[in-house]
């Protein structure tokens, strides 16, 4: 998306908002999967942007990625 230095390693097929931190600098993010033995063993690639302060260099971030493979244990 044209963030100079940061590298997109997944796609915007679906994005999900999540909720503001705390004061304690966390935030809960729920991702609901549903039960099924054909999930099994697939990867969900994910990762995050961020939007930055107004007078910050540039108008967000990414994060790098992350990898989550889903069990059942």
């Amino acid at each position: 998306i044209g963030l100079p230095g940061c590298t997109a390693y997944t796609s915007g097929d679906t994005s999900l908002p999540m909720s503001l931190p705390t004061a304690a600098g966390t935030s809960t993010w729920n991702l609901p999967i549903p039960s099924g033995s054909y999930l099994l063993g697939i990867e969900i690639y994910l990762q995050g942007l961020s939007f930055e302060p107004p007078g910050f260099s540039r108008w967000a971030s990414v994060s790098n990625l992350l990898t989550v493979r889903l069990g059942n244990q």
